[in-house]
């Protein structure tokens, strides 16, 4: 691409903010060269937290809530579709906020692949968690996948033990398979608790798992059980909390409609007046199917991305009021959704609401959630030896952390810098005056510190190393020293 000048557009670090500092923020409308008014105000402050991210792994993944953590802050991508010949599948959607949930809890994580699984042979593949086929690779890609968060609590209608072996029904088809493991709640004893399937029979909508007690007779049941129902389960689909929707696949030079936002995006046509119809993108209440994209059976026709409701393939047909059964063109793009009786409305510290982004990424699906945490050091404790003190601490989960600073004196609430430590250390002894080293070196099998400061060592005398590499760390005895460098022997390569 020519070099081009552009009138918009920014790029910044990631993460780059001072956690703890509000931030304050105002938006107005520029239309050519008039600024309107900028809007009333609206601030946020990055604190402290603790993220995992979901990457796609073509499974079912789970989570479970920390304890005394109430409200976890999602950001949810959805999975882009495959080219077609020429035309790009669409980027998947993004979703972001915050769902209120209840510590121990397990979330079901569902994130979406890349439609075409990257290889040229297999471009009309859907992505996983719902995206649909395109025609053919090399001719009309596959749909990506949509990300989501279920609960999968499936309602329990009926219970019976019998030979230590309880089995409960369900009220829908439960997706479940042998060697999963379910949590069992409101059924009662000795059903209730957390257990591995040791057979299901998905017609007559069972599930069972060895117990304890001999015999109970059947009865009807309430209660629920919840466990890695497959991704297109119905009964596990109902109970999505938040999607993330997938791009539509390209058809030929055609590209596949973005996915995400509560209307996703439709495919290019080819000429829809001509029957070459593209499809169209999911929304809240309509689409191919709920979850799953449609699938591409024309020439040249993109399969229709997962999401909420999945999209069209180029070619299905009816779509809405529209016939066309041609290909040649793009599907379209799976819906995002949140389920808005588990969002928060608003939060300080970090997005206000629920925030739904179409056509934002270009990979496979992924999703980060994202917990406050303590802005200190847990599980501190200190004891004391002949000589020496030893401080220890709990690995912290802060995202991003890289040292650990440790302070001491013969004073209450001490101020004083005693050591820096690289994560991963979780101890310190404190054996007198600490010094802070500035460089290492290994020469000829002797290790050289260089101190910020004059030392005060002599040769012969015991030190203690802490924090500048496992290997050397330790009790040494100094063989040479300057007024600024300590060196003590150690054998191994240079």
């Amino acid at each position: 691409v020519a070099t081009t000048s552009v009138s918009a557009g920014v790029v910044q670090s990631q993460n780059g903010l001072t956690l703890g500092t509000p931030y304050f923020y105002r938006v107005s409308i520029v239309t050519g060269i008039i600024e309107s008014q900028k809007s009333t105000e609206v601030t946020a402050t990055p604190s402290f937290s603790s993220a995992q991210t979901f990457a796609a792994t073509g499974d079912v993944q789970q989570y479970t809530v920390p304890v005394n953590v109430n409200k976890i802050f999602i950001d949810a991508l959805g999975a882009q579709g495959a080219i077609g010949a020429t035309g790009l599948g669409g980027k998947g959607g993004r979703t972001q906020g915050a769902i209120n949930v209840t510590p121990g809890e397990v979330l079901y994580i569902y994130v979406g692949g890349k439609g075409g699984e990257y290889l040229a042979s297999s471009m009309n593949l859907g992505g996983w968690n719902g995206g649909g086929n395109g025609s053919g690779a090399g001719v009309g890609g596959g749909g990506g996948g949509a990300t989501d968060i279920r609960r999968n609590k499936l309602v329990v209608t009926n219970k019976i033990v019998q030979s230590s072996v309880a089995t409960l029904t369900t009220a829908e088809t439960h997706g479940l398979v042998a060697g999963n493991t379910v949590i069992v709640s409101g059924v009662g004893s000795p059903f209730d608790g957390s257990f591995t399937v040791t057979a299901v029979n998905a017609t007559s909508k069972t599930l069972s798992y060895a117990v304890t007690t001999a015999t109970v007779a059947s009865a009807s049941a309430s209660g629920t059980v919840s466990g890695p129902s497959a991704f297109a389960t119905a009964a596990s689909l109902a109970t999505r909390v938040v999607v993330a929707g997938g791009g539509g696949g390209g058809g030929n030079n055609k590209v596949g409609g973005v996915g995400g936002g509560l209307i996703a995006g439709e495919g290019d046509s080819n000429n829809c007046g001509a029957g070459n119809c593209s499809g169209l993108g999911g929304s809240q209440t309509y689409g191919k199917s709920l979850g799953v994209g449609g699938v591409g059976t024309v020439a040249y026709s993109g399969g229709g991305g997962g999401g909420y409701w999945g999209g069209w393939a180029a070619g299905n047909t009816p779509q809405l009021d529209r016939t066309g059964a041609g290909g040649y063109s793009g599907g379209g793009g799976g819906s995002s959704y949140t389920a808005t009786e588990v969002l928060s409305a608003t939060d300080l510290r970090t997005i206000a609401g629920v925030m739904h982004t179409q056509g934002f990424n270009a990979e496979d699906g992924s999703l980060t959630l994202t917990v406050p945490t303590r802005a200190y050091p847990t599980g501190v404790d200190a004891s004391g030896w002949t000589g020496y003190n030893t401080i220890s601490w709990d690995p912290s989960d802060i995202s991003g952390v890289t040292q650990y600073r440790v302070y001491g004196g013969t004073s209450q609430n001490p101020t004083t810098l005693l050591a820096t430590l690289p994560v991963g250390t979780t101890s310190f002894d404190h054996h007198g005056s600490t010094f802070v080293v500035t460089s290492k070196n290994l020469t000829n099998n002797v290790v050289t510190l260089t101190t910020a400061s004059v030392h005060g060592m002599t040769a012969n005398s015991k030190i203690v190393v802490s924090g500048i590499d496992p290997l050397w760390d330790g009790v040494r005895t100094v063989t040479a020293v300057t007024a600024t460098t300590v060196s003590f022997a150690f054998i191994a390569a240079n």
